[in-house]
């Protein structure tokens, strides 16, 4: 939906209209759950990467906020435009194109190479 900015929150399970629990508080959007399952990442009101840890034993609490680093954009606010990497050891993000342009991608780049020039020496 273009302009809708989901913030940051967590709600019980089995009852998730009981309660919303703020999980940002200066705005945020684009939530992602850590892969070692104690954290939360978003990107902050001003565009950088904010992680909350927490505990969800019977109530779901945040215990600390921190500012991991700002990536120099801002996030796309009609897309998602960032991920956290499956081994859990990078965050992947696409940067917007200043001035139009376009990605170019080229399968088997290698492959091509080595057909174009000859094989490996």
């Amino acid at each position: 939906m273009a302009g809708v900015h989901l913030e940051p929150h967590g709600r019980p399970f089995r009852d998730v209209q009981s309660y919303v629990r703020p999980v940002s508080t200066d705005g945020g959007q684009y939530p992602l759950w850590s892969k070692n399952g104690r954290e939360l990442f978003y990107r902050g009101g001003d565009g950088s990467v904010m992680v909350a840890t927490y505990s969800a034993d019977s109530v779901f609490t945040v215990t600390d906020h921190q500012r991991l680093f700002d990536p120099g954009f801002s996030p796309d606010p009609d897309d998602s435009d960032w991920d956290y990497s499956p081994a859990g050891d990078h965050f992947v993000m696409r940067s917007p194109i200043v001035g139009g342009g376009r990605m170019i991608l080229i399968r088997n780049f290698f492959t091509e190479l080595e057909e174009k020039v000859g094989g490996r020496r």
